[in-house]
């Protein structure tokens, strides 16, 4: 793939679409867990969740708004106001030898890092790391899915470009 800064977030998307990365369902999550526990969904707080509950709910508010990456509520409290990396790293934390979990977090750690041209080596490097790490027989997701996610983050092999300058190829 090859663009310009100015199609780059268009190209972006278009990859978050292809892997799923779409829509706010960590909300719904977020109020079906405070249903649980009886308790405002407003006031619903990371240390109510478990490691399994926090890897799904960082999972979802990174996929809710792919691009920056923000809490859902910047002004709330809570999980409202958690980004989810922040939920990603206390599951990764609960969770170290759980290779999605580690997977997910690294994945959204590379997103982050996706708007700074001088880290795009990084963008491949973090993923790849945890792939490193677990090997195929450790992993606990569909070999397919980490096919389309080594993919998306190596931009299919082709050179990616921000203007001129060549980031990779």
């Amino acid at each position: 793939m090859s663009g310009t800064a100015s199609d780059a977030p268009d190209d972006r998307r278009q990859r978050h679409h292809a892997l799923g990365w779409q829509g706010d369902f960590a909300t719904g999550f977020f109020e079906f867990l405070a249903t649980q526990r009886n308790v405002p969904a407003k006031t619903l707080d990371a240390r109510d969740l478990d490691a399994s509950q926090c890897f799904v709910a960082g999972f979802l508010v990174a996929s809710a708004n792919p691009l920056d990456l923000k809490p859902l509520d910047s002004r709330g409290q809570g999980v409202w106001r958690m980004k989810g990396v922040e939920l990603l790293q206390q599951a990764a934390k609960e969770l170290p030898n759980d290779f999605a979990v580690q997977y997910a977090l690294a994945l959204v750690q590379a997103q982050a890092l996706m708007s700074n041209a001088k880290a795009w080596c990084q963008v491949f490097r973090v993923p790849d790391a945890v792939l490193q790490h677990f090997p195929g027989a450790q992993r606990n997701l569909r070999p397919g899915a980490v096919e389309s996610a080594v993919k998306a983050t190596s931009c299919g092999g082709t050179a990616l470009r921000v203007g001129a300058v060549p980031l990779r190829g």
